[in-house]
C-alpha cells in the first residue's frame, strides 16, 4: 500500500506537472493569439490604406486622362485654326488677283468720273451761287423772325421740339402728326433734313406750309450731331425736346411736361419710354428706358447729379428721354460727325443741371424695326474711342474727375471693351490699333495711369493691362481666353 501510495503520488505530481505545462502552453497560445490578432489588425489597416491609395491613384489617373483629352482637344483646335489660316491665305491670294483686276477697272472709271466732273463743274458753280443766295435770304428771314419774337414776348413758344431725319419718309408722318396735334398748342417744331435721298424733305415742307409752327432746314448729310446743334441755335422755346423721326409721343406729352418743369423750375425732367415693334405691332418695356436704376422715391423730387452719383452711369443717355431748359442746352453741344453723339451732350447737361426731377410716365414711343437695329458692328463704331475721351474732357472741364474717379475710369475701359468684343472680325485689328494707341497715351501719363490702376475693377484692369501688353488683337484675344481659363 505504501508503495502504491508513492506511485500514486508520483503520478499525481506528474499530472500536476503536466497540468502546469499545459497551463503555460495555454498562456503561450493566448499570447501568440493576441500577437496574431494585433498583426491581423495591422494588416487590415494596411489594407485600408492601400485601398485609399489605390482610389487616389485611380482618381489622379482619371484626372490625367481628362487633362489628356483637353490637351488633345486644344491640339485639334490649333490644328483646325492652322488649316483655316492656310485656307484664308489661299483665299487672300485669289482676292489679291481679283483686286488687281478690279484696280484697272477702277482707274478707268475714275478717269471717266473725273471727266464728267469737269464737264459739270460750271453747272455746280451756278448751283452753289444760287444756294448762297438762298442762305442769305433765309438768314434775313430768320433775323426778322427773331426781332418779331423779341418784340412779342407773349408769342415765345413754351417748347421747341427738334426732329432730325435721314431717309425716314415711311415713318415721318406719324411722328409729325404726334407733335402737330399736341394738346399744348404754343410750341415750335424744328425739322432738320440730313441730306435725305427720299421724300423726307418734301414731307417737312408740306407740314411747314400748312402750319406756321413747323420750321425746317436741310443740310448735306453730316449726321444728327451737326443737325441738332444747328436746330438748337434756331430754337426759341423756353424748353427743348428731341424726337427721333421714326418715333412719336403721346398727344398730352408737351402739356404734362411743361406743367411739371414750370411748377418746380426744373433744368431737366426725365420721363419713360416704351418700345414698339413694327413687325409684330406689340408694345414692350425694358429696364433701361424705364430708368429703373433711379429709386421710385425720386419721382416728384428735385435733385442734382450729386444726389444720384452712385447710379449716374447707369441712366439712359438718350437725348429724347428728357425735356431741357433752353438756357442750359445752349451751354453744351452734340458731338459732330461721330457716332454716339448723345454721350457728350448727356454728360454736359446732366452735370451742369442744378434742378432735375423724374416723371414715371411713358410719354415717348420708340419704333423698333429692321433698319433701326444694328446687324453688323463695323468701322462706324470706332467712334467709341474719341467719344469716351470727349466725355472725360467734360468731367475735367467741370472739375469733377476726382468726385467720379471710380465710375469714370471704369466707364472708359468698360465702354471700349464692350464694343471691342462685339466688333466684327474683319474690323477688329484696326479697332485694336486705335484702342492700343489710346490706352498707351493713358499709360504714358503716370498720373492718369496711376488713377486707372487704383480705381479700375478687376475685369477692367485686366483688359487695360492685357491691351497694353499685347502686340495684336490676336494676342489680346489669346491672353483673355487662356488666362481666364487658367
Amino acid at each position: 500500500l505504501e508503495t502504491e501510495k508513492e506511485l500514486l503520488n508520483e503520478k499525481i505530481k506528474h499530472l500536476e506537472d503536466k497540468e502546469t505545462r499545459i497551463t503555460q502552453l495555454q498562456e503561450n497560445l493566448d499570447n501568440k493569439e493576441k500577437k496574431l490578432d494585433n498583426k491581423i489588425e495591422k494588416y487590415n489597416n494596411l489594407e485600408k490604406e492601400l485601398i485609399k491609395k489605390e482610389s487616389s491613384i485611380n482618381t489622379k489617373f482619371k484626372e490625367l486622362e481628362t487633362e489628356k483629352e483637353l490637351l488633345n482637344e486644344k491640339i485639334k483646335h490649333l490644328e483646325d485654326k492652322e488649316t483655316n489660316i492656310i485656307q484664308l491665305q489661299e483665299k487672300l491670294k485669289v482676292q489679291e488677283e481679283k483686286i488687281d483686276q478690279k484696280h484697272v477697272k477702277y482707274i478707268d472709271n475714275l478717269n471717266k468720273i473725273t471727266n464728267n466732273l469737269e464737264k459739270n463743274q460750271k453747272e455746280y458753280e451756278k448751283r452753289l451761287i444760287k444756294i448762297d443766295e438762298d442762305i442769305t435770304l433765309k438768314k434775313i428771314e430768320l433775323e426778322q423772325m427773331q426781332n418779331n419774337n423779341s418784340n412779342k414776348k407773349s408769342n415765345t413758344p413754351k417748347i421747341s421740339i427738334i426732329i432730325c431725319a435721314y431717309n425716314r419718309e415711311e415713318y415721318l408722318k406719324r411722328c409729325l402728326n404726334s407733335v402737330k396735334n399736341q394738346t399744348l398748342k404754343n410750341i415750335e417744331i424744328i425739322c432738320a433734313d440730313d441730306g435725305s435721298t427720299d421724300n423726307t424733305l418734301d414731307v417737312f415742307r408740306k407740314y411747314a406750309n400748312k402750319d406756321h409752327r413747323f420750321k425746317f432746314f436741310t443740310q448735306k448729310n453730316s449726321g444728327p450731331g451737326v443737325a441738332r446743334n444747328k436746330a438748337i441755335k434756331m430754337a426759341t422755346g423756353e424748353y427743348i425736346m428731341f424726337l427721333d423721326s421714326d418715333d412719336w409721343i403721346e398727344l398730352n406729352t408737351c402739356e404734362e411736361l411743361y406743367k411739371k418743369v414750370k411748377l418746380n423750375d426744373l433744368d431737366i425732367l426725365l420721363f419713360l419710354m416704351k418700345n414698339y415693334s413694327e413687325e409684330t405691332g406689340e408694345y414692350y418695356e425694358d429696364s433701361y428706358y424705364n430708368l429703373t436704376p433711379i429709386p421710385d422715391d425720386f419721382e416728384n423730387k428735385v435733385f442734382s447729379h450729386e444726389d444720384i452719383s452712385n447710379i449716374i452711369f447707369s441712366i439712359s443717355i438718350s437725348a429724347c428721354q428728357k425735356i431741357y431748359k433752353r438756357s442750359l442746352v445752349k451751354k453744351v453741344h452734340f458731338a459732330e460727325k461721330l457716332l454716339f453723339e448723345d454721350n457728350p451732350f448727356f454728360w454736359g447737361v446732366m452735370l451742369q443741371a442744378k434742378r432735375m426731377s423724374l416723371l414715371k410716365k411713358h410719354f415717348y414711343l420708340r419704333s423698333r424695326h429692321t433698319s433701326s437695329i444694328t446687324s453688323e458692328y463695323d468701322n462706324k463704331y470706332f467712334d467709341v474711342i474719341p467719344i469716351s475721351n470727349k466725355v472725360i474732357s467734360i468731367f475735367k472741364e467741370l472739375n469733377l474727375v476726382n468726385m467720379y474717379k471710380y465710375q469714370l475710369t471704369n466707364y472708359k475701359i468698360n465702354y471700349i471693351s464692350q464694343w471691342y468684343h462685339m466688333m466684327e472680325e474683319k474690323y477688329k485689328n484696326t479697332f485694336w490699333d486705335l484702342m492700343h494707341d489710346d490706352f498707351q497715351k493713358l499709360h504714358e501719363d503716370k498720373k492718369i495711369d496711376s488713377l486707372m490702376l487704383n480705381n479700375l475693377n478687376e475685369p477692367n484692369k485686366l483688359f487695360y493691362l492685357r491691351t497694353l501688353k499685347s502686340r495684336s488683337y490676336v494676342e489680346l484675344d489669346y491672353l483673355e481666353k487662356y488666362s481666364d481659363e487658367k
